[in-house]
């Protein structure tokens, strides 16, 4: 939403424009992000479309509801995607011995995004712009203990756009934005279950302190990333990054 908000900032209200929100299970937020999106983006068209990103056997024709007939009629097309889990951080690397968990956690968090940026790109191949970001983290870059999925998969999903940008997608700009910690569900999961003491104290103390970093800055940072386009493609931009 923030984001959203913050994009619109910088264009003509939206005009001309389509935004297609994706979600897993159908409630009443959806509406109501529906309802805000309109009311930040007035002269957008927004759709949405339910898609579970952990379902393998209609990823491809789930993921196809998502891309617009006409592909033809776009000048730019911008795909950002944060959609996956933080798995399991009460266990150590060595209590990983459900492969069943251990693979539904990839299929989510590696194996759809990779499904996903191949159809994007394969669907939008005539239109001259393209842009895809993937939501990263710290967690990419750095080992912590009890985040041996959530590491593993968000460094995947960075290397995954560094070998697109390698040669292989010339045309598309690749961004891995680590948007910093906020208050969000996944802030409560950190400070309530994290197999670390000291990770757990370190986001409870931001939390109290107030030093979360808000929501439509970090949004802003990354919209205004985008527009002045000076990073090199496939780069891990954090928030805390000057660029």
């Amino acid at each position: 939403m923030e984001f959203a908000e913050q994009l619109n900032k910088t264009s003509n209200g939206g005009h001309g424009s389509q935004i297609i929100l994706s979600y897993r299970s159908a409630s009443d937020h959806v509406a109501e992000t529906t309802k805000q999106l309109l009311a930040v983006c007035p002269k957008a068209c927004v759709h949405t479309v339910q898609v579970d990103f952990e379902n393998m056997d209609p990823l491809a024709d789930s993921i196809g509801k998502l891309l617009p007939a006409d592909a033809a009629v776009f000048d730019k097309v911008l795909l950002v995607n944060n959609a996956g889990s933080i798995g399991n951080i009460r266990l150590r690397l060595q209590d990983h011995t459900d492969p069943i968990a251990i693979q539904k956690y990839y299929n989510l968090n590696v194996t759809a995004f990779m499904v996903l940026i191949a159809r994007f790109q394969q669907h939008f191949a005539s239109v001259s712009k393209r842009y895809i970001v993937n939501i990263s983290s710290l967690c990419a870059l750095e080992a912590f203990q009890g985040m041996a999925l959530y590491c593993s998969g968000k460094a995947a999903r960075d290397m995954l756009l560094k070998v697109a940008a390698s040669g292989e997608a010339p045309d598309t700009r690749f961004l891995s934005y680590s948007p910093g910690p906020m208050a969000t569900d996944m802030l409560g999961i950190l400070t309530s279950e994290h197999l670390d003491p000291k990770v757990k104290d370190f986001y409870c103390r931001i939390r109290d302190e107030g030093t979360l970093v808000k929501v439509e800055v970090s949004a802003a940072k990354l919209v205004r990333i985008l527009r002045e386009e000076k990073y090199e493609n496939a780069q891990h931009i954090d928030i805390y990054d000057e660029v």
